[in-house]
């Protein structure tokens, strides 16, 4: 059920602060009553990597262009090109980081 206002709880934070919460909380901002002041806010939204994401990021981010962009591993990774464990994501048997780009590192998964 969708939750009443008075149940609300406010999370009172202080400057520098964060508030970490799953995607599935309801939630919302309060009023910005400082004068003259921004009031940032930053979203950060990750997955399991077995979970299949809404928008197929091998066709948006081809390895050819990422290739062209010269991709750190990490932001390879990021963009899902790399193994979710325990096995998902493999490339004929192998990480794609290495059968893709010829990557292997540290975080290279061996079968």
């Amino acid at each position: 059920r969708i939750p009443l206002v008075e149940e609300a709880v406010p999370a009172e934070l202080e400057p520098g602060d964060a508030t970490i919460f799953v995607g599935n909380l309801y939630h919302a901002g309060g009023a910005n009553i400082t004068q003259d002041e921004w009031r940032e806010t930053v979203g950060i939204f990750m997955a399991k990597g077995f979970y299949r994401q809404a928008e197929n990021q091998y066709l948006m981010v081809p390895p050819e262009r990422c290739k062209e962009l010269q991709l750190t591993p990490a932001e390879l990774r990021v963009l899902g090109y790399g193994i979710s464990g325990p096995a998902c994501g493999f490339v004929k048997y192998k990480d794609p980081m290495e059968s893709i780009f010829g990557i292997i590192d540290e975080e290279t998964v061996r079968l």
